[in-house]
């Protein structure tokens, strides 16, 4: 888990594509938000599985922003088991939209 978009993708791009199973992210952070994140991942690995958490009003624009379609786009807030079953599901299919 980073805290810093940055760093995240600094550790991305050293590894080999297909490292990671999934990538999730939030849509505001500081520095570079989730959708430049999604894109300069997806520059390394255009097969790199994405999925946002973010707030609902943002779902139906970001369904309709992000080609190919993200992993999936889970709104907040979520608990533990909400998030866990997400996960699971996003790994078990090709590209799932959860609500």
């Amino acid at each position: 888990m980073f805290h810093d978009p940055e760093k995240a993708l600094h550790q991305f791009a050293s590894v080999k594509p297909g490292y990671y199973d999934l990538i999730n992210t939030d849509i505001r952070m500081n520095q570079l938000n989730g959708l430049k994140l999604c894109q300069r991942i997806r520059a390394l690995d255009p097969s790199a599985k994405v999925s946002f958490l973010t707030a609902p009003n943002a779902v139906d624009e970001l369904a309709n922003i992000l080609s190919p379609e993200p992993t999936g786009i889970l709104r907040k807030p979520v608990d533990q088991y909400r998030f866990a079953k997400y996960v699971k599901d996003s790994l078990d299919t090709v590209s799932p939209t959860t609500g």
